[in-house]
């Protein structure tokens, strides 16, 4: 699956801030502070505020929130028309809205260009209020400008993406869009916690604001984290239901009884499953990292083998058969071995030790039963799939277990 890159231009709108004495006050701020004056930045800032510009600052906070607001809409707005996203409902500061999508449903809709942008713009910002704020106005304004930037680009940006790769997914076929978009917006949160630990941190030493800042961001989280939850169970659902698909699509009945004594092979079904499964570790692979990754794909093995485990119920086996079902369960094992889990390499080893009991000689049944690793089974479980074998009535082994 390819994923478009599509360049950003920056976006600059400083019409005010530039027709404004600040660019100059800033100039003025940056060559006093080269000078040895005694003074400490604090100091020079009061001298900046207070002193010498009192009467042209009496709207900077407000103007500096209209700016950034202004530069990151205008970024967002040059990414939606690039990729054909429409947006129905307008989402409010904390809030959702209904998305469509008139672009190509094989690109990613996060965009990190944008990303790097805004939070560029952000930290322009906040080092200009650290230049010209202190204290309680300072906090303010950066807590301010904190919040535009988690409502433009968690809310408006992000929630959008995953509405949309949501919506564009098939839920009975997923291509894995959702799951990309999944990744995007997981390294964007990267670089929004750096900015929030780095820049946003530091300068609010007002502590009503800093609580506010902390209880804005975890509400964000929260909201981010909820939809991909969503979006990652409808996703593996899907998954798994393709599958479904492919085994009962593919899996013919010969398959595991056949007609001649051909050698052992893997199924056509088994080799699209396992082509399948490959294929989206490598989706959720690019998506997800750490414990979440590790949780997810744990998940979906677990969902993979009972999937498999109900399948092999619906077949007669024959002996000749047993030795096709064996290579299919040991490549499918194999294929699960690269979710590099330990419980899930036993619980596939179990199913694969299940399945050796189809080509146990009928006499040797009950002493086999009756050893490792079958004695750590249920016996209602020996005594289902003992009752798959092709010569389970004529053999009469029912009796091994009564």
């Amino acid at each position: 699956m390819c994923i478009e890159q599509v360049p950003i231009t920056r976006v600059s709108i400083r019409a005010k801030l530039s027709s404004s004495p600040l660019p100059r006050m800033m100039e003025l701020h940056g060559k006093l502070g080269k000078y040895e004056m005694s003074l400490d930045m604090a100091y020079l800032a009061k001298l900046m505020r207070v002193v010498l510009f009192h009467k042209y600052l009496s709207n900077y906070a407000e103007m500096e929130a209209q700016h950034l607001t202004a530069v990151t809409t205008r970024t967002l707005e040059v990414f939606n028309v690039r990729m054909g996203i429409s947006r129905k409902r307008a989402a409010g500061p904390g809030g959702g809205g209904s998305a469509g999508v008139q672009g190509r449903p094989d690109e990613t809709y996060v965009s990190m260009e944008v990303c790097t942008n805004v939070l560029h713009e952000a930290k322009e910002s906040i080092r200009r209020a650290s230049a010209l704020l202190m204290d309680k106005e300072l906090s303010v304004l950066v807590r301010e400008l904190y919040f535009i930037v988690l409502d433009k680009l968690c809310i408006e940006h992000f929630l959008t993406a995953l509405e949309i790769a949501q919506s564009a997914d098939p839920k009975s076929s997923p291509t894995g869009l959702f799951c990309l978009v999944v990744g995007g917006v997981n390294s964007s949160m990267h670089l929004i916690e750096k900015l929030y630990r780095d820049t946003v941190v530091p300068c609010i030493s007002y502590a009503p604001e800093a609580t506010k800042c902390l209880e804005r961001k975890r509400e964000t989280t929260l909201k981010l984290e909820s939809k991909i939850e969503a979006g990652i169970e409808r996703s593996l659902t899907g998954m798994v239901g393709t599958i479904k698909n492919f085994l009962s699509s593919c899996q013919k009945k010969t398959d595991f009884k056949p007609d001649d004594m051909a050698l052992p092979a893997l199924t056509d079904a088994c080799q699209k499953v396992v082509a399948y499964i490959m294929e989206c570790r490598r989706v959720l692979d690019m998506s997800l990292d750490g414990k979440n990754l590790e949780v997810v794909l744990l998940e979906f093995g677990i969902r993979i083998q009972r999937v498999i485990y109900d399948h092999v119920q619906q077949f007669v086996i024959s002996e000749n058969g047993a030795m096709n079902i064996i290579c299919d369960m040991n490549e499918y094992r194999k294929a699960v071995k690269e979710f590099s889990s330990p419980f899930l390499d036993e619980l596939f080893g179990s199913l694969q030790a299940l399945c050796n009991i189809f080509i146990v000689k009928p006499e040797n049944l009950p002493q086999v039963c009756s050893e490792e690793p079958y004695t750590s089974f249920d016996r209602s479980v020996l005594s289902s799939l003992v009752a798959l074998r092709a010569d389970f009535k004529t053999n009469k082994l029912a009796k091994i277990f009564t």
